[in-house]
Formats: structure tokens, C-alpha cells, sequence
């Protein structure tokens, strides 16, 4: 039996596939660029980086331990918190209109006492989006040289005694 579809006949249908299949491409092309165009972006959060001391590092109990960490954000940072173990420990709001970007924050942490402790170091944007970067360090304590029980830090070469 011969071919029963004439030859005008499946040029039209060739022909409506093609069609059909270019208005497929093109409406998932719109709906692809009406999706990365129209969905909303989640909010941009500052970057907290705590450049010392570093994670893991070992501090000498009962001494000055410089904590410096920077924040850095598009929105500007507006405030920037120190957090030890949990606690607020120092906080620093931004002298400058609308905050600033990087935003340093340098403080000196006094006398830990000796075992693990958790710093934290917390950034604010002008947008209230909040981020924080954490580190861990190990306060030891030294040997108590000479069995006097001050410890080795409170022991000074002269000290100046006023009356």
C-alpha cells in the first residue's frame, strides 16, 4: 500500500512542529529570565573575619590577649560587638554616619583565666542584617617558678610602690 499522507499535508505538520518547538523554547526562555529577574535575593549579611587571635591558638592565662577582627559589608557595618564565653565584652558603635566598611575593631582582652575560651566577634549592617565569625582559644597558665604562689605573669622584675 502506498503512503496515504500526501505530500502538502506533512509539510504542515512538519511545519507546525517547528513552530511548536521554537514557542517552547522561547516561553521557557522568558519564564528563566522572569525567575532570576523578579525573585527576591536574600539579604546581604556583613563578612566577619577575627584575624587574631587565631583559632586554636594558645594564650597565656592571667595576660593581655589583642583581639582584632574586621567586618566588612556593601550595606556599611553600623556596629560591631566582642562576645567571650557568651558574654558581651565590648561593643562599638560606628562614628560614622550610616557606618563604615571595612570596620576594624581592636580590643584588648584582660587577664583570661586559664582553660578554653570562645570569642566571638559580631557585625550589624545599615540594613539590621547581622553576621559573626567565632575562634576558640586555650588560656594556660605557667609553672610557678619559684614556688612562691604568685604567679609567674603578676611577677615584675621592679615594681613601684606609692605611698
Amino acid at each position: 500500500m502506498a503512503n496515504t499522507v500526501s505530500s502538502p499535508r506533512r509539510t504542515k505538520t512538519v511545519l507546525t512542529m517547528v513552530v511548536l518547538a521554537i514557542s517552547c523554547c522561547l516561553l521557557a526562555a522568558v519564564a528563566g529570565l522572569a525567575y532570576f529577574f523578579l525573585t527576591p535575593t536574600a539579604e546581604a549579611r556583613p563578612v566577619v573575619v577575627i584575624q587574631s587571635p587565631e583559632h586554636g591558638e594558645e594564650v597565656m592565662a592571667g595576660q593581655m590577649v589583642v583581639v582584632h577582627a574586621i567586618a566588612t559589608d556593601d550595606a556599611k557595618v553600623t556596629r560591631f560587638e566582642l562576645w567571650i564565653d557568651g558574654a558581651l565584652y565590648h561593643a562599638q558603635g560606628s562614628t560614622i554616619s550610616g557606618g563604615a566598611s571595612p570596620f576594624p575593631l581592636v580590643v584588648y582582652w584582660r587577664d583570661p583565666a586559664p582553660g578554653s575560651h570562645t570569642i566571638t566577634a559580631r557585625a550589624f549592617n545599615g540594613n539590621g542584617d547581622r553576621s559573626h565569625a567565632s575562634v576558640t582559644v586555650e588560656a594556660i597558665e605557667m609553672a610557678d617558678r619559684d614556688a612562691d604562689e604568685v604567679p609567674v605573669w603578676a611577677e615584675r622584675d621592679s615594681w613601684e610602690f606609692v605611698t
